[in-house]
């Protein structure tokens, strides 16, 4: 007997997270643009969407509007150097979200790229984002705010 899989939906936060990582796992096999970012969106939107959630904990819904915060950049700095915590990557996030959506932006901002580093294997892979003379791994970005996502996020059930 064939087993199906559930129909995916996109109704609560766990579905968001859970998006995520698949989003993460394709762009690990395609290293395409459109896949990280599709990523990089639907992290954007987790945070939003444990807020509006009146099922989540109550801690969590406070450790989201913190974040969010961060996100947007009130009362926080972000400084590039320090992409490695998990801040500046949800910052970097959201600044890569807003980068994405507009084609001419309101006021300059740093440009981001997709790029490949080398000594280079065939075929080439574009899994890195370029931005102000550095060179930083797209999955160690997208993989840390999942992971980071994971550990507060109650299991659903």
């Amino acid at each position: 007997m064939r087993k199906f899989r559930p129909i995916p939906t996109l109704s609560n936060y766990h579905d968001w997270l859970r998006k995520a990582e698949l989003d993460s796992e394709l762009f690990k096999q395609t290293s395409s643009v459109y896949d990280i970012t599709n990523c990089l969106l639907t992290l954007n939107a987790v945070p939003d969407w444990i807020t509006n959630d009146t099922d989540a904990p109550d801690n969590l819904i406070k450790l989201a509007k913190a974040k969010i915060k961060i996100m947007k950049g009130i009362d926080f700095s972000f400084d590039f150097n320090r992409i490695d915590d998990i801040d500046h990557k949800l910052r970097f996030i959201r600044m890569y979200s807003n980068h994405s959506k507009h084609a001419v932006p309101k006021k300059p901002i740093t440009k981001i790229e997709m790029c490949a580093t080398y000594p280079a294997e065939y075929p080439i892979r574009f899994d890195k984002f370029a931005f102000d003379g550095m060179v930083v791994e797209a999955e160690q970005i997208a993989e840390a705010v999942i992971s980071f996502w994971r550990q507060h996020i109650p299991s659903e059930g």
